[in-house]
């Protein structure tokens, strides 16, 4: 049914399909022209159902004037979606800082009280709860999650969870004083050679990562910091991550926010204002303004002294343990 001027709303049908870590359904082309005007920077934020359940959600850019549409597992589940199949949507552009927040959710803001307090968070901050509940994986552990999310809203200290992957919580380097998560995690006292990870890599990828290295270099200073089969490159924090393949490289950008895009493979949230976004990087080409922009982004957010680092609005501390659950590294 097309919609009239007045009203922007779109209904169509189209397939659900996934791609490694998306699941998503494309965007028709009559679609994206009719919502043309509402873009930006051909994003298109929209609110309606899919599937006859209510979603909040955003037209990604995916070359070729295409358009996708990202579901996440809240509303796949709501819906009872599964990959192949046929899905009804009924979408309207909208605001891009409006967040709907779920049911469960909201029945427990309201019981507590909270209600009002996450409505005054700003929306990147109301989204980053969303997001880390929508890592849940089963009603256990979403249940686990709102309570978490409810404490740290309370200003509540984030509670302690014995470890149980038999690893120690924590190490000190008795030479120089640093503190690590793990014991066998590479530091200065034990360096590890830059050979090490490009074992068995052809010499185009490392030919690569001395190009990207190169790219951040063009904004100032950088660290590297070897690993067995890795290399990090840091500023004042971490920056970049390099995982080196067969005959590919797959780059890390620690950025503040979290951003939706189809290069992405995977998106790691760490803490709620900071997010590993993953990007496969085969060619030179491959280097383009987009993704120079990104590592522009993460050079900002980690390389300047604490001073010219502009705030994030989080003003307290994460706590690690909050954050459990979520996918490692």
């Amino acid at each position: 049914m097309a919609p009239s001027p007045e009203d922007p709303t779109v209904r169509f049908r189209a397939e659900l399909l996934r791609d490694r870590m998306f699941y998503y359904v494309q965007i028709p082309e009559k679609v994206t022209k009719r919502l043309e005007p509402f873009a930006r920077s051909g994003r298109v934020s929209v609110k309606g159902t899919v599937g006859g359940e209510a979603y909040l959600g955003t037209f990604l850019p995916a070359g070729k004037g295409r358009q996708v549409l990202v579901l996440n597992a809240d509303v796949r589940r709501r819906a009872a979606l599964t990959v192949g199949e046929a899905v009804s949507l009924q979408l309207a552009p909208c605001a891009p800082d409006l967040v709907l927040v779920p049911e469960d959710l909201a029945a427990r803001l309201k019981a507590a009280g909270l209600r009002k307090t996450f409505d005054a968070l700003a929306p990147s901050h109301r989204k980053a709860y969303l997001r880390y509940l929508d890592t849940a994986k089963s009603p256990v552990t979403r249940a686990r999650y709102l309570d978490r999310v409810l404490s740290r809203l309370k200003g509540e200290e984030p509670e302690k969870r014995a470890s149980t992957s038999g690893r120690k919580a924590g190490w000190r380097c008795p030479a120089c004083a640093r503190w690590f998560l793990r014991e066998d995690a590479p530091h200065p006292c034990d360096p590890v050679p830059l050979s090490v990870p490009f074992e068995k890599r052809g010499p185009e990828v490392f030919a690569l990562f001395e190009r990207v290295k190169a790219l951040l270099e063009t904004h100032g200073k950088v660290t590297v910091q070897v690993g067995r089969d890795s290399v990090a490159l840091a500023g004042r924090r971490r920056l970049l991550d390099v995982l080196p393949r067969r005959a590919w490289l797959d780059l890390g950008f620690w950025l503040p926010r979290r951003l939706e895009h189809p290069r992405f493979r995977r998106v790691v949230t760490v803490g709620m204002s900071l997010h590993v976004h993953f990007v496969r990087v085969t060619h030179e080409s491959d280097l383009d303004e987009e993704l120079r922009a990104w590592l522009a982004e993460a050079w900002a957010h980690g390389a300047p002294p604490p001073d010219e680092v502009a705030s994030t609005g989080w003003n307290r501390p994460v706590e690690d343990s909050f954050f459990e659950g979520l996918e490692a590294l």
